[in-house]
């Protein structure tokens, strides 16, 4: 990703605080990074433009933190994706916003992720935290606008004085980095092209220094959980840990602010894996035997065990045609009735995963008096 080329595609105009780019003359290697295929000048609507299959441009000489990112896009209104990544560290680490051009006026016409190790979480970011409707007319330039300040996300479409998307928040550290546009057609898709785009324009401004969002979960949240290190599984339940797993140090991770652990930002992926997992350890106290009601949300499978007897496993994988279903995760995923036991409950998640974003909250209701703890075992708490 990322090869220069000598498409001739732009005039340009960059200066160390602003990049403006309209169609005019050829484009400079030293300001622009440009895939080997899928970008093309075309004339289209009878104005030239940037014809984006399933490729990508960065720019070189400009780095935001906080600032606007503005264009024009034309869609066909078929399946494909537009993506923007900003605060970009690397190929595998960054912010991304990204426009579902196939899905106007639909609740998920726009999404904010963020990106780990190569991999967005978007399964985890919906509703307030990263989803909002907008309407995309077909065959028709619509213009948008990103305004990054701090820790949030604001987004205009078209021509709308009021933002589609305010102030969503960013959950990983404001820093600044580079900035990219990529285009991408799935595979089952017959979409003549991603988008069109032009009159691209990054404006970086004076960061702001903001703090990360406060944690908004409530007192019956888990959130002491001991995690293993990553192993190697399929998306069938997983009854039995890996020898070598027991064995080697866990770590007490953080939840984030709305109480979900995200396991890419404490477990790096091995890259021979297709499906990967951890295990997710945490004990309940109880006063006395009782029944509680275990809220999950999970991303993409779970296996649940209680005093290392199985009690539930369900897969929420995305599936775009057979058996179709979203894979997004959301607090009343699954629904459980746990028999405590008076004193400590070992309560155990596997959770495993291949795409689209890890993770894995709970909460109990219906029962009183229990503490969490840590597992005795864990010794990094880290």
């Amino acid at each position: 990703m990322h090869l220069l080329t000598s498409f001739i595609l732009f005039f340009i105009l960059a200066s160390s605080t602003a990049l403006a780019v309209s169609i005019e003359q050829d484009i400079s290697p030293d300001d622009w990074l440009i895939s080997p295929k899928g970008v093309t000048t075309e004339s289209i609507d009878g104005q030239n433009a940037l014809r984006f299959d399933s490729g990508e441009i960065t720019a070189q000489n400009i780095q935001l933190q906080d600032g606007t990112i503005e264009f024009d896009i034309y869609s066909s209104g078929q399946r494909a994706f537009v993506y923007v990544y900003f605060r970009e560290q690397s190929e595998l680490e960054s912010e991304v916003f990204y426009i579902r051009t196939h899905k106007s006026n639909t609740p998920d016409t726009l999404q904010y992720a963020p990106v780990f190790q190569g991999l967005s979480a978007w399964q985890l970011y919906h509703g307030n935290n990263g989803t909002a409707s907008a309407t995309l007319p077909v065959n028709q330039w619509t213009h948008i606008k990103l305004a990054i300040e701090g820790q949030s996300l604001t987004v205009w479409v078209g021509d709308q004085s009021q933002p589609v998307m305010h102030k969503i928040p960013l959950t990983r550290a404001a820093k600044a980095g580079s900035v990219t546009l990529r285009g991408n057609i799935p595979r089952q898709s017959h979409a003549p092209f991603s988008a069109y785009i032009r009159h691209i324009s990054i404006q970086p401004t004076k960061p702001v220094t903001t703090a990360l969002p406060a944690k908004y979960y409530n007192d019956n949240q888990l959130t002491q959980f001991s995690v293993s290190p990553v192993f190697a599984a399929d998306k069938k339940a997983v009854i039995q840990l890996p020898a070598q797993i027991t064995k080697q140090a866990w770590q007490a991770v953080q939840v984030q602010p709305n109480g979900t652990i995200e396991f890419l930002r404490w477990r790096t992926i091995p890259d021979d894996l297709n499906t990967w997992a951890v295990a997710a350890d945490t004990v309940l106290v109880s006063p006395t035997d009782q029944i509680c009601q275990l809220q999950l949300g999970y991303s993409d499978t779970i296996t649940l065990s209680l005093n290392a007897q199985p009690i539930a496993f369900a897969d929420g994988s995305y599936r775009y045609d057979k058996d179709r279903q979203e894979g997004l995760m959301h607090k009343q995923q699954l629904q459980v009735f746990m028999s405590l036991k008076k004193g400590r409950n070992h309560l155990r998640a596997v959770v495993a995963d291949s795409f689209g974003g890890w993770g894995l909250s709970a909460y109990l209701s219906g029962c009183t008096g229990v503490k969490q703890q840590l597992p005795e075992y864990d010794t990094s708490q880290q």
